[in-house]
């Protein structure tokens, strides 16, 4: 259990960095494949500690999967959850009625329920995106690391890997 506290802690950081990332980054510099590669890269990064760490406790390639579709999960909560925090706490100036200090307006709460539910609907639109590339990511990595170890001779003494 201590280790999905792990995984959200990871997709909490994780969803925080790449709202920010995406936010700040100027793509527009980059030819076509680099911020591909930039944007995926990223994610692909996010998923190498859990697939390590599963790989290392459970030798379950179905369970590294599992683990990174769940950290992707929760990142993607918390990549929405920056906005409303951006928007609500340090202000926007297309929608400045959203602000903290505007907590007396009569519709301050009903926009703030709106937005949360947007935050909502924005994360399940790509849940399904989570589910499949993060299975499919975690079983790659578990692979790699697999053929890595094997290959440096630091093969595991019970192979459950298939």
């Amino acid at each position: 259990m201590k280790k999905y506290y792990f995984y959200t802690l990871i997709g909490l950081i994780f969803g925080v960095f790449d709202h920010w990332f995406q936010s700040n980054m100027n793509f527009n510099k980059f030819p076509e494949i680099a911020q591909i590669v930039m944007i995926f890269g990223v994610w692909i990064l996010s998923a190498i500690p859990i697939v390590l760490t599963e790989r290392k406790e459970t030798n379950s390639i179905h369970k590294a999967a599992l683990a990174v579709v769940y950290t992707w999960t929760v990142s993607l909560f918390f990549y929405y959850m920056g906005t409303y925090v951006i928007v609500v706490f340090i202000g926007k100036d297309t929608l400045p009625f959203m602000h903290i200090s505007n907590y007396q307006d009569d519709y301050y709460f009903q926009n703030n329920l709106r937005e949360l539910l947007v935050v909502f609907i924005d994360t399940l639109e790509w849940v399904p995106i989570s589910v499949v590339g993060g299975y499919i990511t975690g079983s790659i990595l578990y692979w790699i690391v697999d053929i890595f170890r094997f290959f440096t001779g630091k093969v595991f003494q019970d192979n459950k890997s298939f």
